[in-house]
């Protein structure tokens, strides 16, 4: 058992698991999500840790984003003004 706590911890610590999967609900919207994030120039990862509902935030934001760059370079390759 004691093996098991080792286990977890570890992972936590190293991002393998998120910061809540020990046993919470996956669908609170305010569980906390850590995750490391590479960093360029150096080997430490750079910890990141936010809820849920910021992750989802976050993705649709970006997915707009790159939605609108893309029908803006398709009016702009199709000779629109």
């Amino acid at each position: 058992m004691k093996n098991i706590a080792i286990f977890f911890t570890l992972a936590l610590a190293t991002g393998l698991m998120p910061a809540t999967a020990l046993g919470e609900d996956a669908d609170d919207k305010s569980q906390i999500v850590c995750k490391n994030e590479p960093r360029l120039g150096s080997r430490i990862p750079l910890r990141i840790c936010k809820t849920r509902a910021q992750l989802e935030e976050e993705k649709r934001n970006a997915e707009e984003a790159t939605d609108a760059f893309q029908h803006d370079s398709d009016f702009q390759l199709h000779g629109g003004a």
